[in-house]
């Protein structure tokens, strides 16, 4: 496929459809909390050391206190680089929203938020600004609402409000792009939508090109005996 016409293609993918984050922001985020995991266990090097050499006088070892913070940082190191690894396994087992006919499941680690599509009443997105260390980031929410949230202006209260929530930046490109990306999810999300509101069976979404490189089809193929229907055709889920 041409680079010229990406943007304007879309590509149809069978449910059940996974969208993972994007693998580029995963490893630089893995290759962070590496580079945090390293430095603080450096900076525990000198009290560990001590540990086998008693001999040696503590004051020539021990900077008032740093040993311990430097522990505390190395836990959250540890967690944060298990979390990491975590996401960045093949199709994302622990981190992704999955489309399926019954309705959409958002996973966050040990979180598992499902909403079925009866219960959605439409998509929409926000605009919310993050606090990320000393600055702000700007990021766009996918929403699954019902009429219960429908008059409410604050962002905050509508993500909370929200059958289910997505932050859409974690499929966005590492620069710019935020909100468009928002949008072809919101354009995904609104088409199973309105097939289910017409009464149609869900077997296929058009998938937008931003989210193309992340959705990956979970359905696999059984032994005709096992996997035969009706119709003659086979269908299986893995879960």
């Amino acid at each position: 496929m041409k680079t010229g016409d990406t943007r304007r293609s879309i590509v149809a993918k069978n449910l059940p459809l996974r969208l993972v984050p994007r693998r580029t922001r995963v490893m630089i985020w893995l290759v962070f909390v590496l580079a945090w995991c390293g430095m603080t266990f450096s900076s525990l090097v000198p009290a560990l050391y001590a540990m086998y050499r008693p001999h040696l006088p503590w004051e020539r070892v021990h900077s008032g206190g740093g040993d311990f913070f430097s522990a505390i940082f190395l836990t959250v190191g540890a967690v944060l680089l298990v979390r990491a690894v975590m996401a960045a396994l093949p199709n994302s087992p622990y981190r992704y929203l999955e489309i399926d006919e019954e309705g959409l499941t958002r996973r966050d680690f040990s979180k598992l938020q499902y909403v079925a599509w009866k219960d959605i009443e439409w998509i929409s997105v926000v605009e919310r600004w993050q606090s990320r260390g000393k600055g702000r980031s700007r990021h766009w929410w996918v929403l699954a609402e019902n009429s219960a949230n429908a008059f409410e202006h604050d962002a905050d209260r509508r993500i909370q409000a929200a059958s289910l929530a997505y932050d859409a930046n974690e499929f966005k490109p590492l620069i710019g792009g935020g909100g468009e990306t928002a949008e072809q999810l919101v354009s995904l999300l609104r088409e199973g939508l309105a097939k289910v509101k017409r009464g149609e069976p869900i077997i296929a979404l058009p998938v937008p090109p931003l989210l193309q490189s992340l959705a990956v089809e979970m359905q696999m193929e059984l032994p005709a005996s096992e996997g035969r229907r009706n119709d003659g055709s086979t269908s299986a889920i893995e879960r």
